[in-house]
C-alpha cells in the first residue's frame, strides 16, 4: 500500500532506510533447493538458548511462515516486488512441507492462517488457502491448542463454523469465583495453573473466541459468553500499579511488559476487541472497561519503553537486551504503542515508540545481522517473533503510520486501522510504582 514518504532525514526516514536493510538481509538470506526456498533460523533449546540454525522449518513463530508473511507485508509497503515474489515462494514452500498439529504459533494452522494473510496481490502465487481440519489437539492455548487451531480458522475461512472447538474450550475451562480460566491440560499440580497472557493465557483464547464471534454470527454468542468470562477471571489479577498483568508461571512472580506474558501481548488484545467492537461486533463486556485495560497496558509499555530509551542513551549496546524482538526484546511494548497510537486516537504513543527505535539504531548498528536476538545466543535471527523479520515489519509501521503495514503483536490481522472520534490524554509516562525495574525477557 503506498503511503507519503517521510521527510529525508527525519527519524521516520530513518526507520524506513533501517527496515529496507532488513528487507535486502533476508532476501539475501534466502536459501533456494530445487523448488523449495527456505531461510536458517535458530531453534530454540530447553533452557532457552540458542540450539542450533537450521532451514527447512515451516512454522510462524520461528520459520518460514513467519519470515514469509512479515516480507510479504514489507514487499508491499516498501513497494519492492522482488521481496512479494519470494515471500510467496517462502510461503509455498513451507505448505509444501509435512506439519506438526498445533495452534497459532507452533503448527500447521497457523501456518495456513499467516499463508492466506499475505497481501491479496500474492495470493495468485501461493494457490489458494487451506480450510485446516483441526478439531482437537492436546493443548488449549493460543500458540500450540485448540484456541490457536481456533483462530487459524477465523483466516482461511471456508467450511462449517467450527462450533466444535468453541465448545472444546469452554469444556477444557475451569470455573472460577469469577469467570473462567484455562489450565493447562498437558501439567500436572501447580504447574498446570491457569495462565494471564497472549501467547499461552487467557488473553490469547480471548482473542481467538472474539474472531471467531466476529467470522460466524452463528456461534457468536456461545464465543463471546465464554470470551466474557475468560476477561472477567483475567481482571481478577490486573493489578496498574504493578504494571498490568502478571506472570504466573512457576518462580517469582512478575509483572512483565512483555508479548508473550505480559501487558504488551494482554494490550494489543485489548485493543483487537476495541477493533472489532468498531467494526460491529456486538459484545456482552463494556467497551469502557476494555478501553480502561488497554490503558493501563499501554502505561505499563511506555514506562517500559521510556526507561529503556533512558538506558540505551546511558550504556550504549549494552542496555539493549533481546532489542526490539517481538516475544522476548522491546518490539512487543514498542509495537503496542505504536497499535495504541490508532485505536486510542493519541499520536503521542506513537511518537514514544519512534523515540525508541530510533535509539535502538543509533546503539545497534547499521547491520541487522548483528541486532540482538530474542534467544540468547542467536544474534542476528530471522524469524518472526524473535528475530529481524517481526523488528524489520515494526519499523516499516513506525516509518509508514496509516499505510496499514501489518501489525507483528498481532501476527495474521493485516487489515484495517481503527480512528475512533474522541481523543483521550493521559499524562507523560512515568515510572509505575511498586514494577522493581524493568525485564530483560518474556
Amino acid at each position: 500500500m503506498t503511503a507519503a514518504m517521510p521527510e529525508p532525514g527525519s527519524p521516520r526516514a530513518v526507520l524506513l532506510e533501517a527496515a529496507h536493510r532488513c528487507v535486502d538481509l533476508l532476501l539475501d538470506s534466502t536459501v533456494v533447493a530445487g523448488d523449495q526456498l527456505t531461510w536458517p533460523t535458530w531453534e530454540v533449546a530447553e533452557d532457552g538458548t540458542a540450539a542450533r540454525c537450521r532451514g527447512g522449518r515451516s512454522l510462524a513463530y520461528d520459520g518460514d511462515a513467519g519470515i514469509a508473511w512479515a516480507l510479504g507485508h514489507l514487499g508491499s509497503a516498501t513497494e519492492r516486488d522482488e521481496a512479494a515474489a519470494v515471500a510467496a515462494l517462502g510461503a509455498r514452500s513451507a505448505l509444501g512441507r509435512r506439519l506438526p498439529a498445533g495452534g497459532w504459533l507452533s503448527g500447521r494452522p497457523g501456518v495456513l492462517a499467516l499463508v492466506a494473510d499475505l497481501p491479496e496481490s500474492l495470493q495468485h502465487m501461493v494457490g489458494p488457502a487451506v480450510v485446516d481440519d483441526v478439531r482437537s489437539v492436546a493443548a488449549t492455548d493460543l500458540t500450540g491448542g485448540v484456541a490457536g487451531a481456533l483462530l487459524a480458522r477465523t483466516r482461511t475461512g471456508g467450511g462449517p463454523a467450527p462450533l466444535g472447538l468453541v465448545r472444546e474450550l469452554r469444556q477444557r475451562s475451569r470455573e472460577e469465583l469469577w469467570g473462567r480460566s484455562w489450565p493447562d491440560p498437558e501439567a500436572d499440580g501447580d504447574e498446570a495453573r491457569p495462565l494471564c497472557g497472549l501467547a499461552h493465557g487467557a488473553s490469547g483464547i480471548v482473542w481467538a473466541l472474539a474472531e471467531a464471534a466476529a467470522r460466524w454470527p452463528e456461534l457468536s454468542a456461545e464465543a463471546l459468553a465464554l470470551a466474557d468470562e475468560g476477561l472477567a477471571w483475567e481482571s481478577t489479577w490486573l493489578d496498574p500499579a504493578r504494571g498490568g498483568w502478571p506472570d504466573l508461571r512457576a518462580g517469582e512472580t512478575t509483572w512483565p511488559a512483555r508479548w508473550c506474558h505480559g501487558s504488551a501481548g494482554a494490550g494489543a488484545v485489548r485493543a483487537r476487541l476495541l477493533q472489532l467492537a468498531a467494526q460491529g461486533l456486538t459484545t456482552p463486556w463494556p467497551q469502557e472497561l476494555v478501553r480502561s485495560d488497554l490503558e493501563v497496558a499501554v502505561q505499563s509499555c511506555g514506562a517500559e519503553v521510556a526507561g529503556f530509551v533512558a538506558d540505551v542513551r546511558e550504556h550504549d549496546a549494552a542496555a539493549l537486551g533481546a532489542g526490539l524482538t517481538i516475544c522476548h526484546g522491546l518490539g512487543g511494548p514498542v509495537g503496542l504503542l505504536d497499535l495504541a497510537a490508532d485505536v486510542l486516537d493519541e499520536p503521542r504513543h506513537r511518537d514514544l515508540a519512534v523515540e525508541a527505535a530510533t535509539v535502538f539504531l543509533d546503539a545497534a548498528g547499521t547491520d541487522p545481522g548483528a541486532w540482538p536476538s530474542g534467544v540468547r545466543g542467536a544474534d542476528g535471527d530471522l524469524g518472526l517473533l524473535n528475530g529481524v523479520a517481526g523488528t524489520a515489519l515494526l519499523l516499516a509501521r513506525l516509518a509508514l503510520p496509516g499505510a496499514g503495514v501489518a501489525t507483528p503483536v498481532l501476527p495474521g490481522v493485516s487489515a484495517g486501522r481503527h480512528r475512533p472520534g474522541a481523543r483521550r490524554r493521559r499524562p507523560p509516562y512515568g515510572p509505575l510504582p511498586g514494577r522493581g525495574g524493568r525485564t530483560v525477557t518474556g
